[in-house]
């Protein structure tokens, strides 16, 4: 039997607390929610010059370092998980740059209520 590595261990602590089809919806829909309001939140927060913005969809932002490291760390605990879920992301990153910051916020607590919801 092959050694379990360290994502599959997390996967499967996180699907023991996860099991009801209603908490698992709440958890899809309200983490995504969170991850995109995140991103979008951190990306309005510029980093460095005007002059380091390559165009208006380029720049470094918050939300570029955010998702950067969160690409080192599913690289490092799964490459294969972690080239998909990167095109995903930064679709969503740039997706997030489309909400105002007010809606980014709303977004967020909603995500959270989602998740509050998905444990009663």
């Amino acid at each position: 039997m092959a050694k379990e590595n360290r994502l599959e261990k997390l996967f499967k602590d996180y699907s023991s607390y996860h099991r009801t089809k209603g908490n698992q919806i709440t958890h899809y829909v309200g983490i995504t929610l969170i991850v995109l309001s995140l991103l979008g939140l951190m990306g309005s927060l510029r980093i460095g010059p005007e002059s380091w913005q390559i165009s208006p969809s380029v720049r470094l932002d918050g939300g570029i370092v955010l998702w950067a490291v969160a690409m080192l760390w599913y690289l490092i605990l799964e490459w294969r998980l972690a080239v998909p879920f990167a095109f995903i992301t930064l679709g969503m990153y740039f997706a997030s740059r489309a909400f105002t910051v007010p809606v980014l916020w709303a977004l967020f607590a909603t995500g959270w209520v989602l998740q509050f919801l998905g444990h009663l």
